[in-house]
Order: structure tokens, then C-alpha cells, then sequence
């Protein structure tokens, strides 16, 4: 089978991907996640809860990403 969609173009392939991209997106919530990951989330929920901080907008670290490249 993957033999057969690695001969897909390109195109086929990004939209083939977009579905099973989507599909898992889906059913994220079946999704386990380890303690380490559960950990991670709660200070990042905490930090936030705490100082209010609002983040960047999406542009401006990829912006900082590009300069240094």
C-alpha cells in the first residue's frame, strides 16, 4: 500500500495527508498523554493563570526565527 501512494504526485499526497492529518485531529482526544506532557501543561496553565500573559502573535517569533537564519 505505501508503495503505491509513495507513486501518488505530489499533490495526491498533500491532499491524501490533509485527510489523515484531519482525521487524527478528530479524534485527538483519544489521544493518551505521559506525566512528563500532563506536567508541561499544568505549568504552562499556571503561568498563564498567573501573570495573564496574553503570548505574541504567530508572526512575530517566526519574524525573530527568520533574522537569525
Amino acid at each position: 500500500m505505501i508503495d503505491s501512494l509513495l507513486k501518488l504526485p505530489i499533490a495526491e499526497k498533500i491532499k491524501i495527508l490533509e485527510q489523515l492529518w484531519d482525521s487524527i485531529a478528530e479524534e485527538q482526544d483519544v489521544l493518551p498523554i505521559n506525566k512528563a506532557q500532563q506536567l508541561e501543561l499544568d505549568k504552562r496553565l499556571g503561568a498563564y493563570e498567573t501573570e495573564r500573559r496574553k503570548g505574541r502573535p504567530a508572526a512575530e517569533p517566526l519574524a525573530d526565527i527568520r533574522r537569525h537564519l
